[in-house]
């Protein structure tokens, strides 16, 4: 199956590079010349449809899901490299 990317996010601290693939269901994790870091198998239980990503303040993640015939959700994770729902 191709990657296909449907959202990318910088780390504000680490300046690595995170991308998520819907169809792919995978987050990759790049550092900033591009070498692959980490790749995350992404759950269909939990992430019907990953299409968004981005960091607070905080430096949480967030993965935004759309719907598929359900309601679409934002999840919200604490300890992002392992993307384990909190």
């Amino acid at each position: 199956m191709a990657f296909k990317p449907s959202g990318i996010a910088i780390h504000p601290n680490s300046r690595d590079v995170y991308v998520i693939s819907s169809a792919a269901k995978c987050l990759i994790v790049l550092n900033d010349k591009g070498d692959l870091k980490s790749a995350h198998h992404l759950p269909r239980s939990i992430f019907r449809q990953p299409e968004g990503i981005t960091f607070d303040d905080d430096l949480n993640l967030y993965i935004s899901n759309e719907g598929q015939d359900k309601k679409a959700n934002l999840l919200k994770f604490t300890h992002h490299p392992c993307v384990q729902q909190r």
